[in-house]
């Protein structure tokens, strides 16, 4: 699973300009990790392709390699390789990915 505070992952994507401070603020308002990964998926779902890549790489960065592996490797399967594959499947299938392959 995700996890949003590792290797400061919330602070690259404010600081790759993939997600706002305001939008921070949101995730963090959850007390569970699970309600914050799913807030963070649901404000991914908004972003673009390169937005959505770029989240990727700061995941791998944030020494998170494994879930962005295991997601890349979905969506090269799926065809969905460089559009946000978020806007395309359901919450369930996204819950999945980055739940049960991270």
């Amino acid at each position: 699973m995700i996890d949003i505070e590792r290797g400061s992952l919330s602070h690259k994507l404010v600081r790759e300009g993939i997600i706002l401070p305001s939008e921070i603020q949101k995730i963090n308002a959850h007390t569970s990790a699970i309600d914050k990964v799913v807030s963070l998926l649901m404000m991914m779902e908004q972003k673009t392709g390169a937005e959505f890549e770029s989240f990727l790489t700061v995941l791998s960065e944030s020494g998170q390699q494994a879930v962005a592996n295991a997601v890349q490797q979905a969506l090269h399967v799926v065809g969905q390789r460089g559009q946000n594959p978020l806007q395309y499947i359901s919450r369930k299938a996204q819950f999945f990915i980055f739940k049960y392959i991270g």
